[in-house]
């Protein structure tokens, strides 16, 4: 009979002992974000037994309501409220009434309260764990927000065009680039030219869209439309793009969004830019590129 209880009593303690360990499994891959082959195996071998141990307490369960209504002698009322008793606090009822009504044991307070004690302790684990998740991941998520609506404002080399851009994005002073600004962790590369149409053979967004194609393509692989071109009439500027993909010896496959904006309120002014992003990762960070040529103005 011991070993038997030991069998209904198990099960119990053990379910809220990997319960209490799941705010730790979460600090550790949600804010640690600790990686590792045997920490992820270890974690699904902890939620398989955790799952074995529920249908354990379950198959107990059926295993006592049947007792209850086989062999105890009671009234049919009395029947009805242990079996919402099992119901509802199954883990924390289950020794109890296993003692009283089929090992019929003595001192049953004393020997439930020594059964709760570890219950206890991994609710207090539990709790402890739960809260420290929730407070450094509101203190992450508080973080990401600033980030992600923190902007630098970047100006031409003129100081009559500016862009703003999301966190990340950092302006350099590389070689003729009028506007040369890059994310190195999104791995996307942001530049601009400025021309005055007057001083220049070309006159039209479409006259330099062209030769920038042609500029583009002379090292690059693969060079192909991407997506077609198009016009966006905005109220203060008309934006024409058109996007390749292509990629060198050198570097993996890219998208280049190449974009000539004409403001309105100067009219012999274009700005030429050049966005190259990844193809893996154009999709995640397109919008940004978009934000990015569509807020531009004149200062």
């Amino acid at each position: 009979m011991k070993k038997n209880k030991v069998l209904f009593m198990i099960p119990s303690i053990f379910i809220f002992l990997f319960i209490s360990l799941y705010p730790i499994f979460k600090i550790m891959v949600d804010v640690k974000k600790v990686q590792n082959v045997y920490f992820s195996l270890g974690t699904i071998v902890a939620l398989l037994i955790f799952i074995l141990l529920c249908i354990a307490v379950f198959i107990e369960e059926i295993y006592l309501l049947n007792y209850l209504y086989t062999n105890i002698k009671m009234k049919v009322i009395g029947k009805i409220a242990w079996t919402l008793i099992l119901l509802l606090f199954n883990v924390l009822i289950i020794p109890y009434f296993y003692m009283k009504y089929i090992t019929k044991e003595n001192k049953l307070v004393f020997k439930s309260i020594v059964y709760l004690i570890p219950i206890i302790i991994f609710s207090f684990v539990f709790s402890f764990g739960y809260n420290t998740y929730i407070d450094r991941i509101n203190k992450i998520n508080a973080e990401r927000k600033r980030i992600e609506e923190e902007r630098n404002t970047y100006n031409t080399k003129d100081n009559i065009v500016s862009f703003t851009f999301r966190h990340g994005y950092k302006n350099e002073n590389v070689g003729e680039y009028d506007l040369y600004v890059k994310n190195k962790q999104k791995k996307v590369i942001f530049t601009a030219f400025t021309y005055d149409t007057t001083l220049y053979e070309q006159t039209t967004p479409d006259q330099y869209i062209a030769k920038g194609i042609s500029d583009i393509s002379k090292d690059k692989e693969k060079f192909v439309v991407y997506k077609e071109k198009e016009t966006i009439d905005k109220e203060d500027k008309v934006i024409t793009t058109i996007e390749y993909k292509g990629k060198t010896k050198e570097s993996s496959m890219c998208i280049y969004k190449i974009s000539v904006i004409s403001f309105k309120n100067k009219p012999n002014y274009l700005v030429y830019t050049v966005s190259v992003i990844t193809e893996k990762n154009y999709d995640l960070y397109i919008k940004e590129i978009n934000e990015v040529i569509n807020n531009s103005k004149i200062n």
